[in-house]
């Protein structure tokens, strides 16, 4: 595996409550307009299966890509 299944693997482990404490931490550290952890967080959440591909596609105009 590599770090990014990894990630993958730990948010689905994640229960709701251990999601909620992420999604609080991370709006702390908000710089400008959007939080970048928090559309990767979200964008992985949603996933069924990792898939790094349709991640770059759907953040292809974002500076983090």
């Amino acid at each position: 595996m590599n770090a990014s299944e990894d990630i993958f693997d730990l948010i689905q482990a994640m229960n709701s409550h251990e999601k909620g404490y992420f999604r609080r931490y991370a709006s702390f550290h908000v710089r400008g307009e959007s939080n970048k952890y928090m559309l990767l967080f979200e964008a992985i959440a949603k996933q069924k299966k990792y898939d790094e591909k349709e991640l770059k596609k759907l953040f292809l105009n974002e500076s983090f890509v």
